[in-house]
């Protein structure tokens, strides 16, 4: 999946926890379960005053910010009620910043884990658990669970072996390097935290796999295997704390045996560097179910069911459908974007959908149940190729292009948005366009294109959208490009950093976005490798005239 090109690269109320969502809150990557990275209510940013955002304030951090922030609000001591930004940035650390001035109220060291390519892509979920405000966050091959109020871990797991235990020894190079990476954003649902972790095509070792741990304290509930398909399941009483798909039991702690005595873990373990997710999960509570998207071997057949698939899972684990666009991929064309949830209308019907875009350029809308109600087509009949209700191709795509990014979707305006990469890493001064794109979420017909943009640059970042306003990022030049919704005119380009591959979130009346990209690697001369250590900022934009919008400068 091009996993060394040079660019940036993500209301539930059960089991005594809740969210920490409330009226004016963006809690978890893209804002809510259904990953839809719309916001109804903005406060004061509108169409028609964008062109007017100015810097209210900048937070300087040591690394890029390629998470999209979480915004919620919390009763902090001696504070009262604050609403904060949690952010982590590729300097090993989650920062909290309050909104009102970019101050910090703490911050979270994370290990730094040689071999971690995108070490600190993904972003944060908030929740209410066990009485206490959690933050979930990942950095390298570890999940951390943290208190929202002062920063302290609460408990961790590794999706591996934690570094420590040869030949298992994470990094770049040597006979075995342990590669494994959480660039998944975590979500919490029915009392557990799903990810996904990816290996990067380590092409030596190893392979990627999705992720279910309690919640409460961190233990393993189970692990789903994307090459083979099981789903390994820990019993009561079982304390699992580290865990992949191709280590042995020595490497993870495990007592001697565990792999054959519990439900499904005697699976096929041999590592082959495939079968990686970088997607994170969107959740439909009411069906009890999981989505994400899965990746593949670069040039590889691309034969086995689950690899550069849509995945739906239960909330157990167990698989309930899947569909894979082709066979055979000589062409390195993964999803990596984070699936969608919304309806469409189907003749006189509404439908319930999941809609994902890939690195072909081709954004896909399929049912949730996994059967196409008009054709009959089922994702498990002798010819699934006509799954979707619709699929709508805008550019050709490639190892480094396509829809790597997640949408943006205005279900009440029945409008999907999206930016395209460039295409292949040579093209990254000249990529596949147009490059920012509209559809109609019923039937997938293009509404508008960036076409006439005269500087129409690529981006890797997931799209933001708001009522009137499409915010997509851009790969050369750093700007944050607001466009028209309706029409798609280019209101506005907020200068951001050099590049900008994080999606902004936009909440009570702030636009607030990291910067930065890169791709940590062997090379200390790699131009990515050193992109991706370079300082950036968190920028607060506000619209000029409105209460509480001044210029405060850089906090730190």
């Amino acid at each position: 999946m091009a996993r060394r090109r040079y660019r940036g690269l993500v209301a539930l109320l059960l089991a005594g926890f809740t969210s920490a969502a409330s009226a004016g809150s963006w809690p978890t990557y893209a804002g809510g379960p259904d990953r839809l990275f719309f916001n109804p209510h903005p406060g004061g940013v509108t169409a028609r005053d964008v062109g007017n955002l100015h810097v209210k304030w900048k937070f300087h951090v040591g690394g890029p910010v390629t998470a999209s922030p979480s915004i919620v609000t919390l009763s902090v001591p001696g504070e009262g009620r604050t609403q904060l930004a949690l952010v982590s940035s590729w300097d090993h650390n989650l920062y909290a910043l309050r909104t009102r001035d970019g101050s910090e109220l703490w911050h979270f060291a994370m290990t730094d884990q040689p071999g971690s390519a995108y070490p600190n892509a993904g972003s944060v979920d908030v929740r209410r658990v066990d009485g206490a405000e959690r933050v979930l966050v990942a950095g390298g091959e570890t999940l951390y669970a943290v208190d929202a109020l002062t920063g302290r871990e609460v408990w961790h797991f590794d999706a591996g072996t934690g570094c420590g235990v040869p030949p298992g020894d994470c990094g770049f190079g040597g006979s075995a390097p342990e590669t494994n990476e959480i660039e998944s954003s975590p979500i919490v649902a029915d009392g557990a935290a799903f990810f996904g972790m990816d290996i990067n095509e380590n092409g030596i070792d190893g392979k990627g796999g999705f992720y279910a741990v309690d919640v409460h304290d961190g233990r393993l509930l189970w692990y789903f295997d994307v090459e083979t398909g099981a789903t390994c399941r820990t019993l009561p009483g079982d304390d699992v704390r580290r865990f992949d798909g191709y280590h042995g039991e020595s490497d993870l702690g495990l007592p001697a045996g565990f792999l054959a005595t519990r439900p499904g873990c005697d699976f096929d373990r041999r590592g082959d560097g495939c079968g990686g997710v970088w997607s994170s999960a969107s959740v439909d509570a009411r069906r009890r179910m999981l989505f994400f998207a899965s990746s593949a071997c670069g040039g590889s057949a691309n034969m086995l069911p689950y690899e550069e698939a849509i995945v739906a899972l239960h909330f157990d684990g167990t698989p309930a459908w899947h569909w894979k666009p082709r066979m055979v991929d000589p062409n390195d064309l993964d999803f990596g974007a984070t699936p969608n949830l919304f309806a469409i209308r189907v003749g006189r019907s509404r439908r319930d959908v999941v809609g994902v875009g890939g690195k072909d350029g081709t954004y896909y809308t399929l049912d949730r149940t996994g059967v196409n109600a008009v054709s009959g087509v089922r994702w498990d009949g002798p010819d699934p190729s006509g799954l979707p209700y619709w699929r709508r191709n805008v550019v050709a795509g490639g190892g480094a292009g396509g829809i790597i990014g997640t949408a943006a979707v205005d279900e009440r305006a029945r409008r999907i948005y999206f930016s395209t990469a460039p295409g292949s890493d040579e093209d990254l001064f000249n990529p596949q366009r147009p490059t920012v794109h509209a559809l109609d979420a019923d039937d997938g017909a293009i509404v508008w294109q960036n076409t006439t943009e005269p500087n129409a640059d690529a981006s890797f970042a997931p799209t933001t959208a708001i009522p009137g306003v499409v915010f997509a990022g851009k790969d050369v030049g750093g700007a944050l490009r607001a466009y028209d919704a309706a029409t798609g005119t280019l209101l506005a380009s907020l200068p951001a950093g050099v590049t900008l591959a994080a999606a902004p979130a936009i909440e009570n009346g702030l636009v607030i976005v990291g910067s930065g990209s890169g791709a940590r690697g062997p090379d200390p001369t790699d131009p990515a490798e050193i992109e991706a250590t370079l300082p950036v900022d968190v920028t607060a934009f506000c619209v000029a005239g409105t209460r509480g919008c001044a210029s405060r400068g850089t906090p730190r």
